[in-house]
């Protein structure tokens, strides 16, 4: 009798090699962490890798994370990039009926965790929150989830800001949610750097 062998997992079968301004970015976010920076802001083009940037972070500071995103789809990347960054962390999704707050990290829908219910069941004891899209923080939603983990005082988490795009359609400022931008490139230079084709 022929037995199956067990498929690999996506981690193994990719073996991920971050490329090196991912590993920059990191480097950045993790230095003006050390200058005192608490909302630093990422600013990479679509298809370059922001989430693994974010997972990468998420491995590297250890402590309970929070990783914030606003649609399905962004929820499921999250989930699987810090599988694939790391396939032993444990890790927990806050969304419609999945309720996994207590999870070492956890990748939650802004609409679910924003609903006072379930934000109130959220122990707001997070090393890390990272914010993806951030054009959308500013929104009643985010801020509220923010408060409640204590974002602005001086010992609460490092809250970290990702986006391609950091200004918003309707000119209100970033700056209520973010010190400053500490990593950023264009998509110029990551065309020119053949990481992204031309347009």
């Amino acid at each position: 009798m022929v037995t199956a062998t067990p498929p690999t997992s996506l981690s193994q079968a990719l073996r991920l090699t971050p490329r090196p301004y991912q590993y920059e970015a990191v480097a950045a976010l993790l230095a003006a962490t050390a200058r005192g920076v608490h909302r630093p802001l990422l600013v990479l083009p679509t298809g370059t890798g922001k989430t693994i940037v974010f997972a990468l972070l998420v491995q590297r500071r250890g402590g309970r994370s929070l990783i914030l995103a606003h649609r399905d789809e962004l929820i499921q990347q999250a989930v699987d990039k810090l599988r694939l960054v790391n396939p032993t962390l444990p890790l927990g999704v806050v969304q419609a009926a999945r309720d996994e707050h207590t999870a070492p990290t956890v990748v939650a829908s802004v609409q679910t965790l924003s609903r006072r219910i379930r934000l109130s069941r959220l122990v707001p004891d997070f090393q890390t929150i990272v914010i993806d899209e951030a054009h959308h923080a500013p929104a009643p939603t985010y801020r509220r989830i923010l408060e409640y983990c204590r974002a602005w005082h001086p010992d609460g988490p490092l809250v970290v800001v990702v986006t391609a795009t950091p200004e918003r359609g309707d000119h209100h400022s970033l700056r209520q949610v973010f010190d400053r931008i500490v990593y950023q490139k264009t998509l110029l230079e990551m065309m020119q750097a053949g990481y992204l084709v031309d347009l």
